[in-house]
């Protein structure tokens, strides 16, 4: 049995300087979510920081689906939705 892939997700990632929440900055979102482990380093990332604002150039969004399926279902936050994730909650301003 193969250990599971780890990501170190402070080598895309930094806190907000307000403390609330971190951004993830890259150039290519699409190839950081085809790296192994980078999916579960997002999904600790967010329970840490409890936001993450991704600045990146425009993906495809089969990225943003399999970071939306390895989310789970739904929260009970009524915030607005990303059009076709409920699972992603959509800020429009920035940090």
């Amino acid at each position: 049995m193969n250990a599971p892939a780890k990501f170190d997700v402070s080598s895309v990632a930094r806190p907000e300087p307000n403390g609330f929440g971190a951004v993830i900055a890259h150039d290519d979102f699409d190839a950081l979510v085809a790296q192994a482990g980078f999916v579960d380093g997002l999904v600790a990332l967010l329970a840490k920081h409890l936001v993450v604002r991704i600045d990146a150039p425009p993906f495809d969004p089969a990225s943003l689906a399999v970071v939306a399926t390895r989310l789970g279902p739904p929260s009970l936050n009524k915030g607005p939705r990303l059009a076709g994730y409920d699972q992603i909650i959509q800020f429009e301003s920035p940090g």
